[in-house]
């Protein structure tokens, strides 16, 4: 029998889980927090079944399903270990789909499971220790009752940690909603949102959001074959051009076409080397999984950064460079 995990500092995994959000923090005392769980068939199930961790909490950002996929598979096998979840509550969930999920959550919440909708204001971590907070700064009740579309009322969650803002979770949610909530942040790490196209990117509003909130780093989680055209190369090079580098799980048809999408090659092995579970999508990966471990005074990349910024840099297309500073390269 596995043992159970030693405590360890603060950390941050972005899951490779193809055309869907998937995130896990690993808490100092082995716990752990699952941020949206991914379609199904995610890798985290499988993951999750090699370990005997308590999940703090899962929360879904929103509810399309590649946020909420796997989420009642996460039930039926571990509902036993998880103490709490957060959920977002709009009118399309009453669609036959939803009430399906939400016949699994009443069954688990009278087996103990604590069920909670996701509103503006509430703490799901937090260590005095650390001075770290996991919060949700959007929707409220009214926003999400209100939106016009779920996009719209995606959750928006920022996890801060010795006084700075580390990472934000914004789910679908468009920039103007994060720059709402979010101005002045200078996030470490932005995932997303919307896989590289939140709905208003082409704007002089979208462009102005990501000035306001300036994060230094993007994580797109994406599926090499994706049928929406995601990520747009035109948010990949506002990002760029504001200084904040981006990265990408798999690649894309607007990168390198010939030289990596012909070939069927992924750029990084990453899954194996983070001891993580690949999706099953067959997707071409470029960084894969990500992991940020905190040091005591910052978060910091797990050994693959310099090497994958080494292999796109011998891309002909990359379109993640082509705004970019050259310094940095």
């Amino acid at each position: 029998m596995l043992a159970n995990p030693q405590t360890r500092p603060l950390s941050v995994t972005f899951w490779d889980v193809g055309q869907a959000n998937c995130s896990t923090i690993s808490l100092p005392n082995g716990n752990l927090v699952i941020i949206d769980t991914g379609n199904r068939g995610s890798p985290l199930i499988d993951w999750l079944a090699e370990r005997r961790q308590t999940i703090e909490a899962v929360v879904i950002t929103h509810n399309d399903s590649d946020h909420v996929g796997s989420l009642p598979a996460l039930i039926d096998a571990y509902h036993y270990r998880i103490k709490k979840a957060y959920l977002l509550i709009h009118q399309s969930d009453y669609a036959e789909k939803g009430k399906k999920l939400f016949r699994r959550l009443k069954q688990a919440e009278e087996q103990g499971l604590e069920v909670n909708r996701l509103e503006s204001g509430q703490i799901i971590w937090e260590d005095s220790g650390l001075q770290a907070a996991l919060k949700v700064v959007h929707p409220s009740m009214l926003e999400n009752f209100h939106a016009s579309n779920p996009n719209r009322t995606s959750g928006i969650l920022c996890l801060e940690v010795a006084g700075q803002m580390q990472v934000i979770w914004p789910g679908d949610a468009p920039l103007s909603t994060l720059q709402k909530h979010c101005t002045g942040t200078n996030p470490e790490y932005l995932v997303g949102p919307h896989h590289g196209a939140p709905e208003d990117y082409r704007s002089k509003t979208g462009h102005a959001a990501i000035k306001a909130v300036t994060p230094s780093k993007d994580y797109i989680s994406v599926s090499t074959r994706n049928r929406y055209n995601h990520p747009r190369p035109k948010f990949i090079r506002r990002l760029e051009m504001e200084d904040c580098k981006v990265v990408c799980s798999q690649m894309t048809i607007h990168c390198d076409r010939r030289q990596v999408l012909q070939k069927q090659r992924p750029l990084m092995q990453s899954h194996a080397i983070l001891g993580l579970r690949p999706p099953r999508n067959r997707g071409i990966t470029c960084r894969g999984p990500l992991r940020l471990d905190w040091d005591g005074s910052k978060f910091v990349e797990d050994q693959l950064a310099a090497e994958h910024l080494a292999r796109i840099s011998q891309l002909k297309r990359a379109q993640c460079l082509k705004g970019r500073n050259r310094e940095w390269l």
